[in-house]
């Protein structure tokens, strides 16, 4: 699949899970199985998105001033693919499969940054009903511990040591930024 593929089933799947109400687990493992042609790095790129979209959901949608899962996963791209603007728009190109073209009001919320004044849970990108506990807990360091919460987990993986070396795992996983752990000789 091409990324503008990869972005209109994003905004399908997003749209299936707040129309059923359903898991997002749930509503992947549908589509997986009813879009057999997607291979497993278009279920990684589509499922990372899908999940940054309702991770970051309130500042994105602040960010687009727009909520719809179109705008959600416009504002997930950069941060999943590390694309530039320009870059996203030659994958909304209208094409076969590919999402329509940008508006011009798509285009300014991808270029607007989010303002100071907006409150610390929209920064924060946690529920506007645990803001009082999150704000008393941390203070005027609610906003970026919510935003810490929000990122993707970071993954220890351990090495077998009778099975290979740490330099040939490091080699083999050195496409995706790995870094061995000072803490963990075998990690």
């Amino acid at each position: 699949m091409r990324n503008g593929a990869r972005l209109a089933s994003a905004v399908q799947i997003l749209a299936e899970i707040n129309k059923r109400n359903r898991s997002a687990t749930s509503v992947l493992k549908d589509w997986s199985v009813a879009n057999r042609f997607a291979g497993s790095s278009d279920r990684l790129a589509i499922g990372s998105l899908v999940y940054e979209a309702l991770r970051r959901k309130l500042s994105f949608a602040n960010q687009m001033q727009n909520d719809s899962p179109r705008s959600l996963i416009l504002a997930a791209t950069p941060h999943i693919f590390a694309v530039t603007i320009d870059q996203i728009l030659e994958i909304a190109d209208g094409s076969r499969y590919a999402l329509s073209p940008l508006s011009t009001e798509e285009l300014a919320g991808l270029k607007r940054q989010l303002s100071t004044d907006v409150p610390q849970y929209i920064r924060g990108d946690y529920p506007k009903w645990l803001a009082r506990s999150i704000e008393r807990a941390f203070g005027n360091d609610a906003a970026r511990q919510g935003s810490a919460l929000a990122r993707r987990a970071p993954l220890d993986l351990r090495t077998n040591a009778l099975k290979t070396e740490r330099a040939q795992v490091l080699k083999a996983l050195e496409h995706t930024s790995a870094v061995p752990s000072a803490n963990m000789p075998l990690a």
